[in-house]
């Protein structure tokens, strides 16, 4: 993380028709500067015959980030709020291969895997399945 080492928590829940929902917190302190995050996604909701729906939010509370973070600089910037919030699309046309699409929106800051800046989400892969 921009911010050094932080606790990491996911909790997973299964529901009926093999969809999940994904809790996840994550904590840091240091420098008497807490970051902190939350969100949640939820997978596997059946839409019609090989399509699947999902989606997430994470809300995040952590210093500010610009483009030249050097050192401690990052824990020098003032604390800020954040959101992030998208929608995940599925398509597996055959038993071995499963097309991918997301698209949201999220404000600068950290949430894992995505940019750090304010930016639209827009992410699209394929999975093969042997």
């Amino acid at each position: 993380t921009p911010y050094g080492p932080e606790w990491y928590a996911d909790f997973y829940f299964k529901l009926p028709n093999k969809m999940v929902i994904l809790w996840y917190f994550r904590f840091n302190s240091k420098v008497f500067r807490t970051a902190w995050g939350m969100g949640i996604r939820i997978t596997g909701a059946k839409l019609f015959k090989g399509f699947e729906i999902g989606g997430g939010i994470d809300f995040f509370h952590q210093p500010d980030i610009t483009k030249n973070v050097t050192g401690f600089s990052a824990y020098n910037e003032k604390l800020k709020y954040g959101i992030a919030f998208y929608v995940d699309l599925s398509y597996a046309p055959l038993s071995y291969l499963k097309l991918y699409s997301r698209i949201g929106y999220k404000t600068a800051g950290y949430v894992f895997g995505m940019d750090l800046q304010e930016s639209v989400i827009w992410h699209c892969g394929l999975g093969f399945y042997f």
